[in-house]
């Protein structure tokens, strides 16, 4: 049991012995104060070193929290940047897709008008060689005409020829073959204006050939650009 100091004071006043029980008690007490306080000691540093773990804790992890959210920000600066990019590119395809349609449109009424004008260039070709026949067989008949009244002529002599210069035959062989010129003529004029109509017809066919290509192409062209603006479309969802 420890003493009180009260009672220490007074008998170190008075100059009274100390008995070695009291010393050994007054030790044992030392003692056991001393070991609570370095318990109590040990336990405060225990929780110091706890607390200070738990701080580093939270630091690290604010830390790694800052960290992922600027790396957030940074990304979602750049997912907007590539957004933004892609919103442009959607705009400038879809001014693209209608540019192609109108010029789909353009190609196909070219073509539909081309092709009007190759199958009248093909009716006037058809129209000329009927005409062009019908002339040949008509010179034919002339030619055969004239054939016949020319042998006649001829087989007779210079007396009859010239008597017979005055005759209404030989007037109308002359006639005939005035006729027969004029015939050849119309033939070889007919021939030029169906050789004109055969260039025109190669030349309207041609241009559809070309139209038909830069439609298709076009065509393709526009397939294209509707299936990468829906697959960029498709990315962005």
């Amino acid at each position: 049991m420890d003493l009180p100091r009260d009672v220490e004071t007074t008998n170190h006043s008075l100059e009274i012995p100390i008995t070695m029980d009291a010393l050994q008690k007054k030790l044992f007490a030392a003692q056991g104060s001393q070991l609570r306080l370095y318990e109590q000691y040990m336990s405060s540093v225990s929780g110091l070193k706890k607390k200070d773990q738990g701080i580093d804790l939270v630091r690290s992890e604010a830390s790694i929290n800052a960290q992922a959210l600027k790396k957030l920000v940074e990304e979602d600066q750049i997912l907007r940047g590539e957004y933004d990019d892609l919103v442009n590119q959607c705009n400038d395809l879809k001014r693209e897709c209608f540019i192609y349609q109108l010029d789909l449109e353009a190609s196909k009424r070219s073509g539909n008008k081309s092709e009007q004008r190759a199958r009248e260039a093909d009716s006037r070709a058809r129209v000329l060689e009927q005409e062009l026949k019908h002339v040949y067989s008509i010179i034919k008949k002339h030619e055969s005409l004239v054939d016949s009244v020319l042998a006649t002529i001829v087989s007779e002599d210079e007396t009859k020829l010239s008597k017979w210069d005055q005759k209404p035959s030989m007037q109308k062989a002359a006639s005939l073959v005035s006729l027969v010129t004029e015939m050849h003529n119309e033939k070889h004029f007919l021939t030029l204006k169906l050789d004109r109509a055969e260039q025109e017809v190669k030349r309207v066919r041609e241009q559809n050939r070309e139209l038909k290509k830069e439609n298709l192409k076009l065509s393709k062209q526009g397939r294209m650009s509707h299936l990468t603006s829906k697959k960029r479309k498709e990315k962005d969802a």
